[in-house]
């Protein structure tokens, strides 16, 4: 995979990351490097009309406490991009062998499509993993959908009456979001107690991005809808709403 030298140049510079908790093994002297075990990254980002906001986990391992973890990107071209910030913080095991989280966020205007993740760990003593530029993960940005204002009524309902699914498929753009028309949402279906969630249509939006979907109550539990994206716009699942059945 691409390393990119200006990445390395620009990701050392960064090692004076945010320094995290101290507790573990400790040493007068050491130089054996910190070693990245594994970073992870969603595999889809949406870009909205604020930028994108996601995070990255990484785990890292070492004989003395790590000090500081830092994550970079390297854009289409293989040339490493500034976030415009992130923060990181362990979330799991030790200080000497845990998972860190970075907040990555991204500015508006950057190229679409696939992104690599890199990343490196600095222990106490100052030894630094190898690889500043190594390609650790990779992620695809796309403009970001969304559903908003799904609602289904009446709630409660009584078994066996007509109920109806009602939402908005947006789309991001410049000054916001858009309606998105046109374009395929999958109403679907958690009966309550269960952990399944079952397609009972798929709808169409109208020209204002509004979907609708008809049917009649059966059973207790939840709805929502999704709209699976495509080759440039990211994948969008609604909030949940939950309808029990009067009595």
């Amino acid at each position: 995979m691409r390393a990119s030298t200006v990445g390395a140049t620009a990701l050392a510079a960064l090692a004076a990351a945010v320094v995290l908790p101290v507790g573990g093994a400790t040493a007068a002297e050491d130089t054996q490097a910190p070693k990245i075990v594994s970073v992870s990254a969603p595999s889809i980002v949406g870009l909205t009309s604020k930028g994108a906001t996601f995070d990255v986990t990484v785990r890292a391992r070492d004989n003395l406490d790590i000090a500081r973890v830092v994550v970079g990107l390297l854009d289409t071209k293989g040339t490493y991009a500034k976030p415009v910030g992130f923060a990181t913080e362990r979330v799991g095991g030790q200080s000497w062998d845990g998972v860190f989280r970075a907040r990555i966020t991204m500015p508006t205007k950057v190229p679409m499509g696939e992104w690599q993740v890199s990343a490196f760990a600095e222990d106490v003593k100052g030894n630094r993993s190898t690889g500043i530029t190594t390609v650790r993960d990779t992620f695809v940005l796309k403009y970001a959908t969304r559903i908003a204002g799904l609602d289904v009524t009446p709630e409660p309902v009584r078994k066996g009456s007509p109920l109806t699914v009602k939402g908005k498929l947006q789309q991001a753009v410049v000054s916001g979001w858009a309606p998105f028309a046109n374009k395929s949402v999958a109403v679907q279906f958690r009966k309550a107690g269960t952990s399944t969630w079952t397609t009972l249509a798929t709808v169409r939006s109208g020209a204002n991005g509004v979907f609708s979907h008809g049917t009649k109550a059966k059973a207790a539990g939840d709805w929502r809808a999704v709209h699976k994206g495509d080759k440039t716009r990211a994948k969008a699942t609604s909030k949940v709403d939950k309808v029990a059945l009067a009595r």
